[in-house]
């Protein structure tokens, strides 16, 4: 299995949607073998034809083992998560927030991750405004309490 060192938060750009939607852009638009991102964080809303997942769903995109693409330059050691929602116009739901910060901590224990230096926004690796900024202001916050709760189960890097 490859080593994972770090993981990339991304947003969808789009008001609803979910794993298949974002599947079918990349694979048919893309011309992609697969969805681009490791997990998908579903908003509970639709995009046009396309059904939504529950609010703060995680839904499993391409299988971790194999190389993402989400981050150019950044894909072969990282897991890329995605957060339905345009961050740079809307705030991601509670739900989201919570499942986003769930996922990172069991990624984090899973991968031997350490959080502070190792959770990224796509534009940490990318010269992009994803995930958007209000997303991307709470990512500072959420690897500050992840790296805290860690340290206090004993996890060391």
């Amino acid at each position: 299995m490859r080593k994972i060192k770090r993981i990339i938060v991304h947003h969808s750009e789009s008001e609803g949607g979910d794993v298949d939607f974002l599947r079918y852009c990349h694979v048919h638009d893309n011309k992609w073998k697969d969805v681009g991102y490791h997990y998908v964080i579903t908003n509970g809303k639709k995009h046009g034809d396309w059904k939504a997942g529950m609010d703060g769903m995680i839904q499993e995109g391409r299988p971790v083992e194999m190389v993402g693409a989400h981050a150019k330059g950044a894909n072969s050691d990282s897991i890329g998560i995605c957060v339905i929602g345009d961050f740079e116009e809307t705030k991601p739901t509670y739900k989201q927030i919570a499942s986003l910060s769930s996922l990172l901590i069991e990624l984090c224990v899973k991968h031997n991750i350490n959080p502070f230096g190792n959770i990224l926004g796509h534009r940490d690796v990318n010269n992009t405004t994803c995930p958007g900024r209000y997303l991307y202001s709470i990512l500072m916050p959420m690897k500050l309490f992840i790296t805290a709760a860690l340290w206090h189960e004993g996890q060391r890097w």
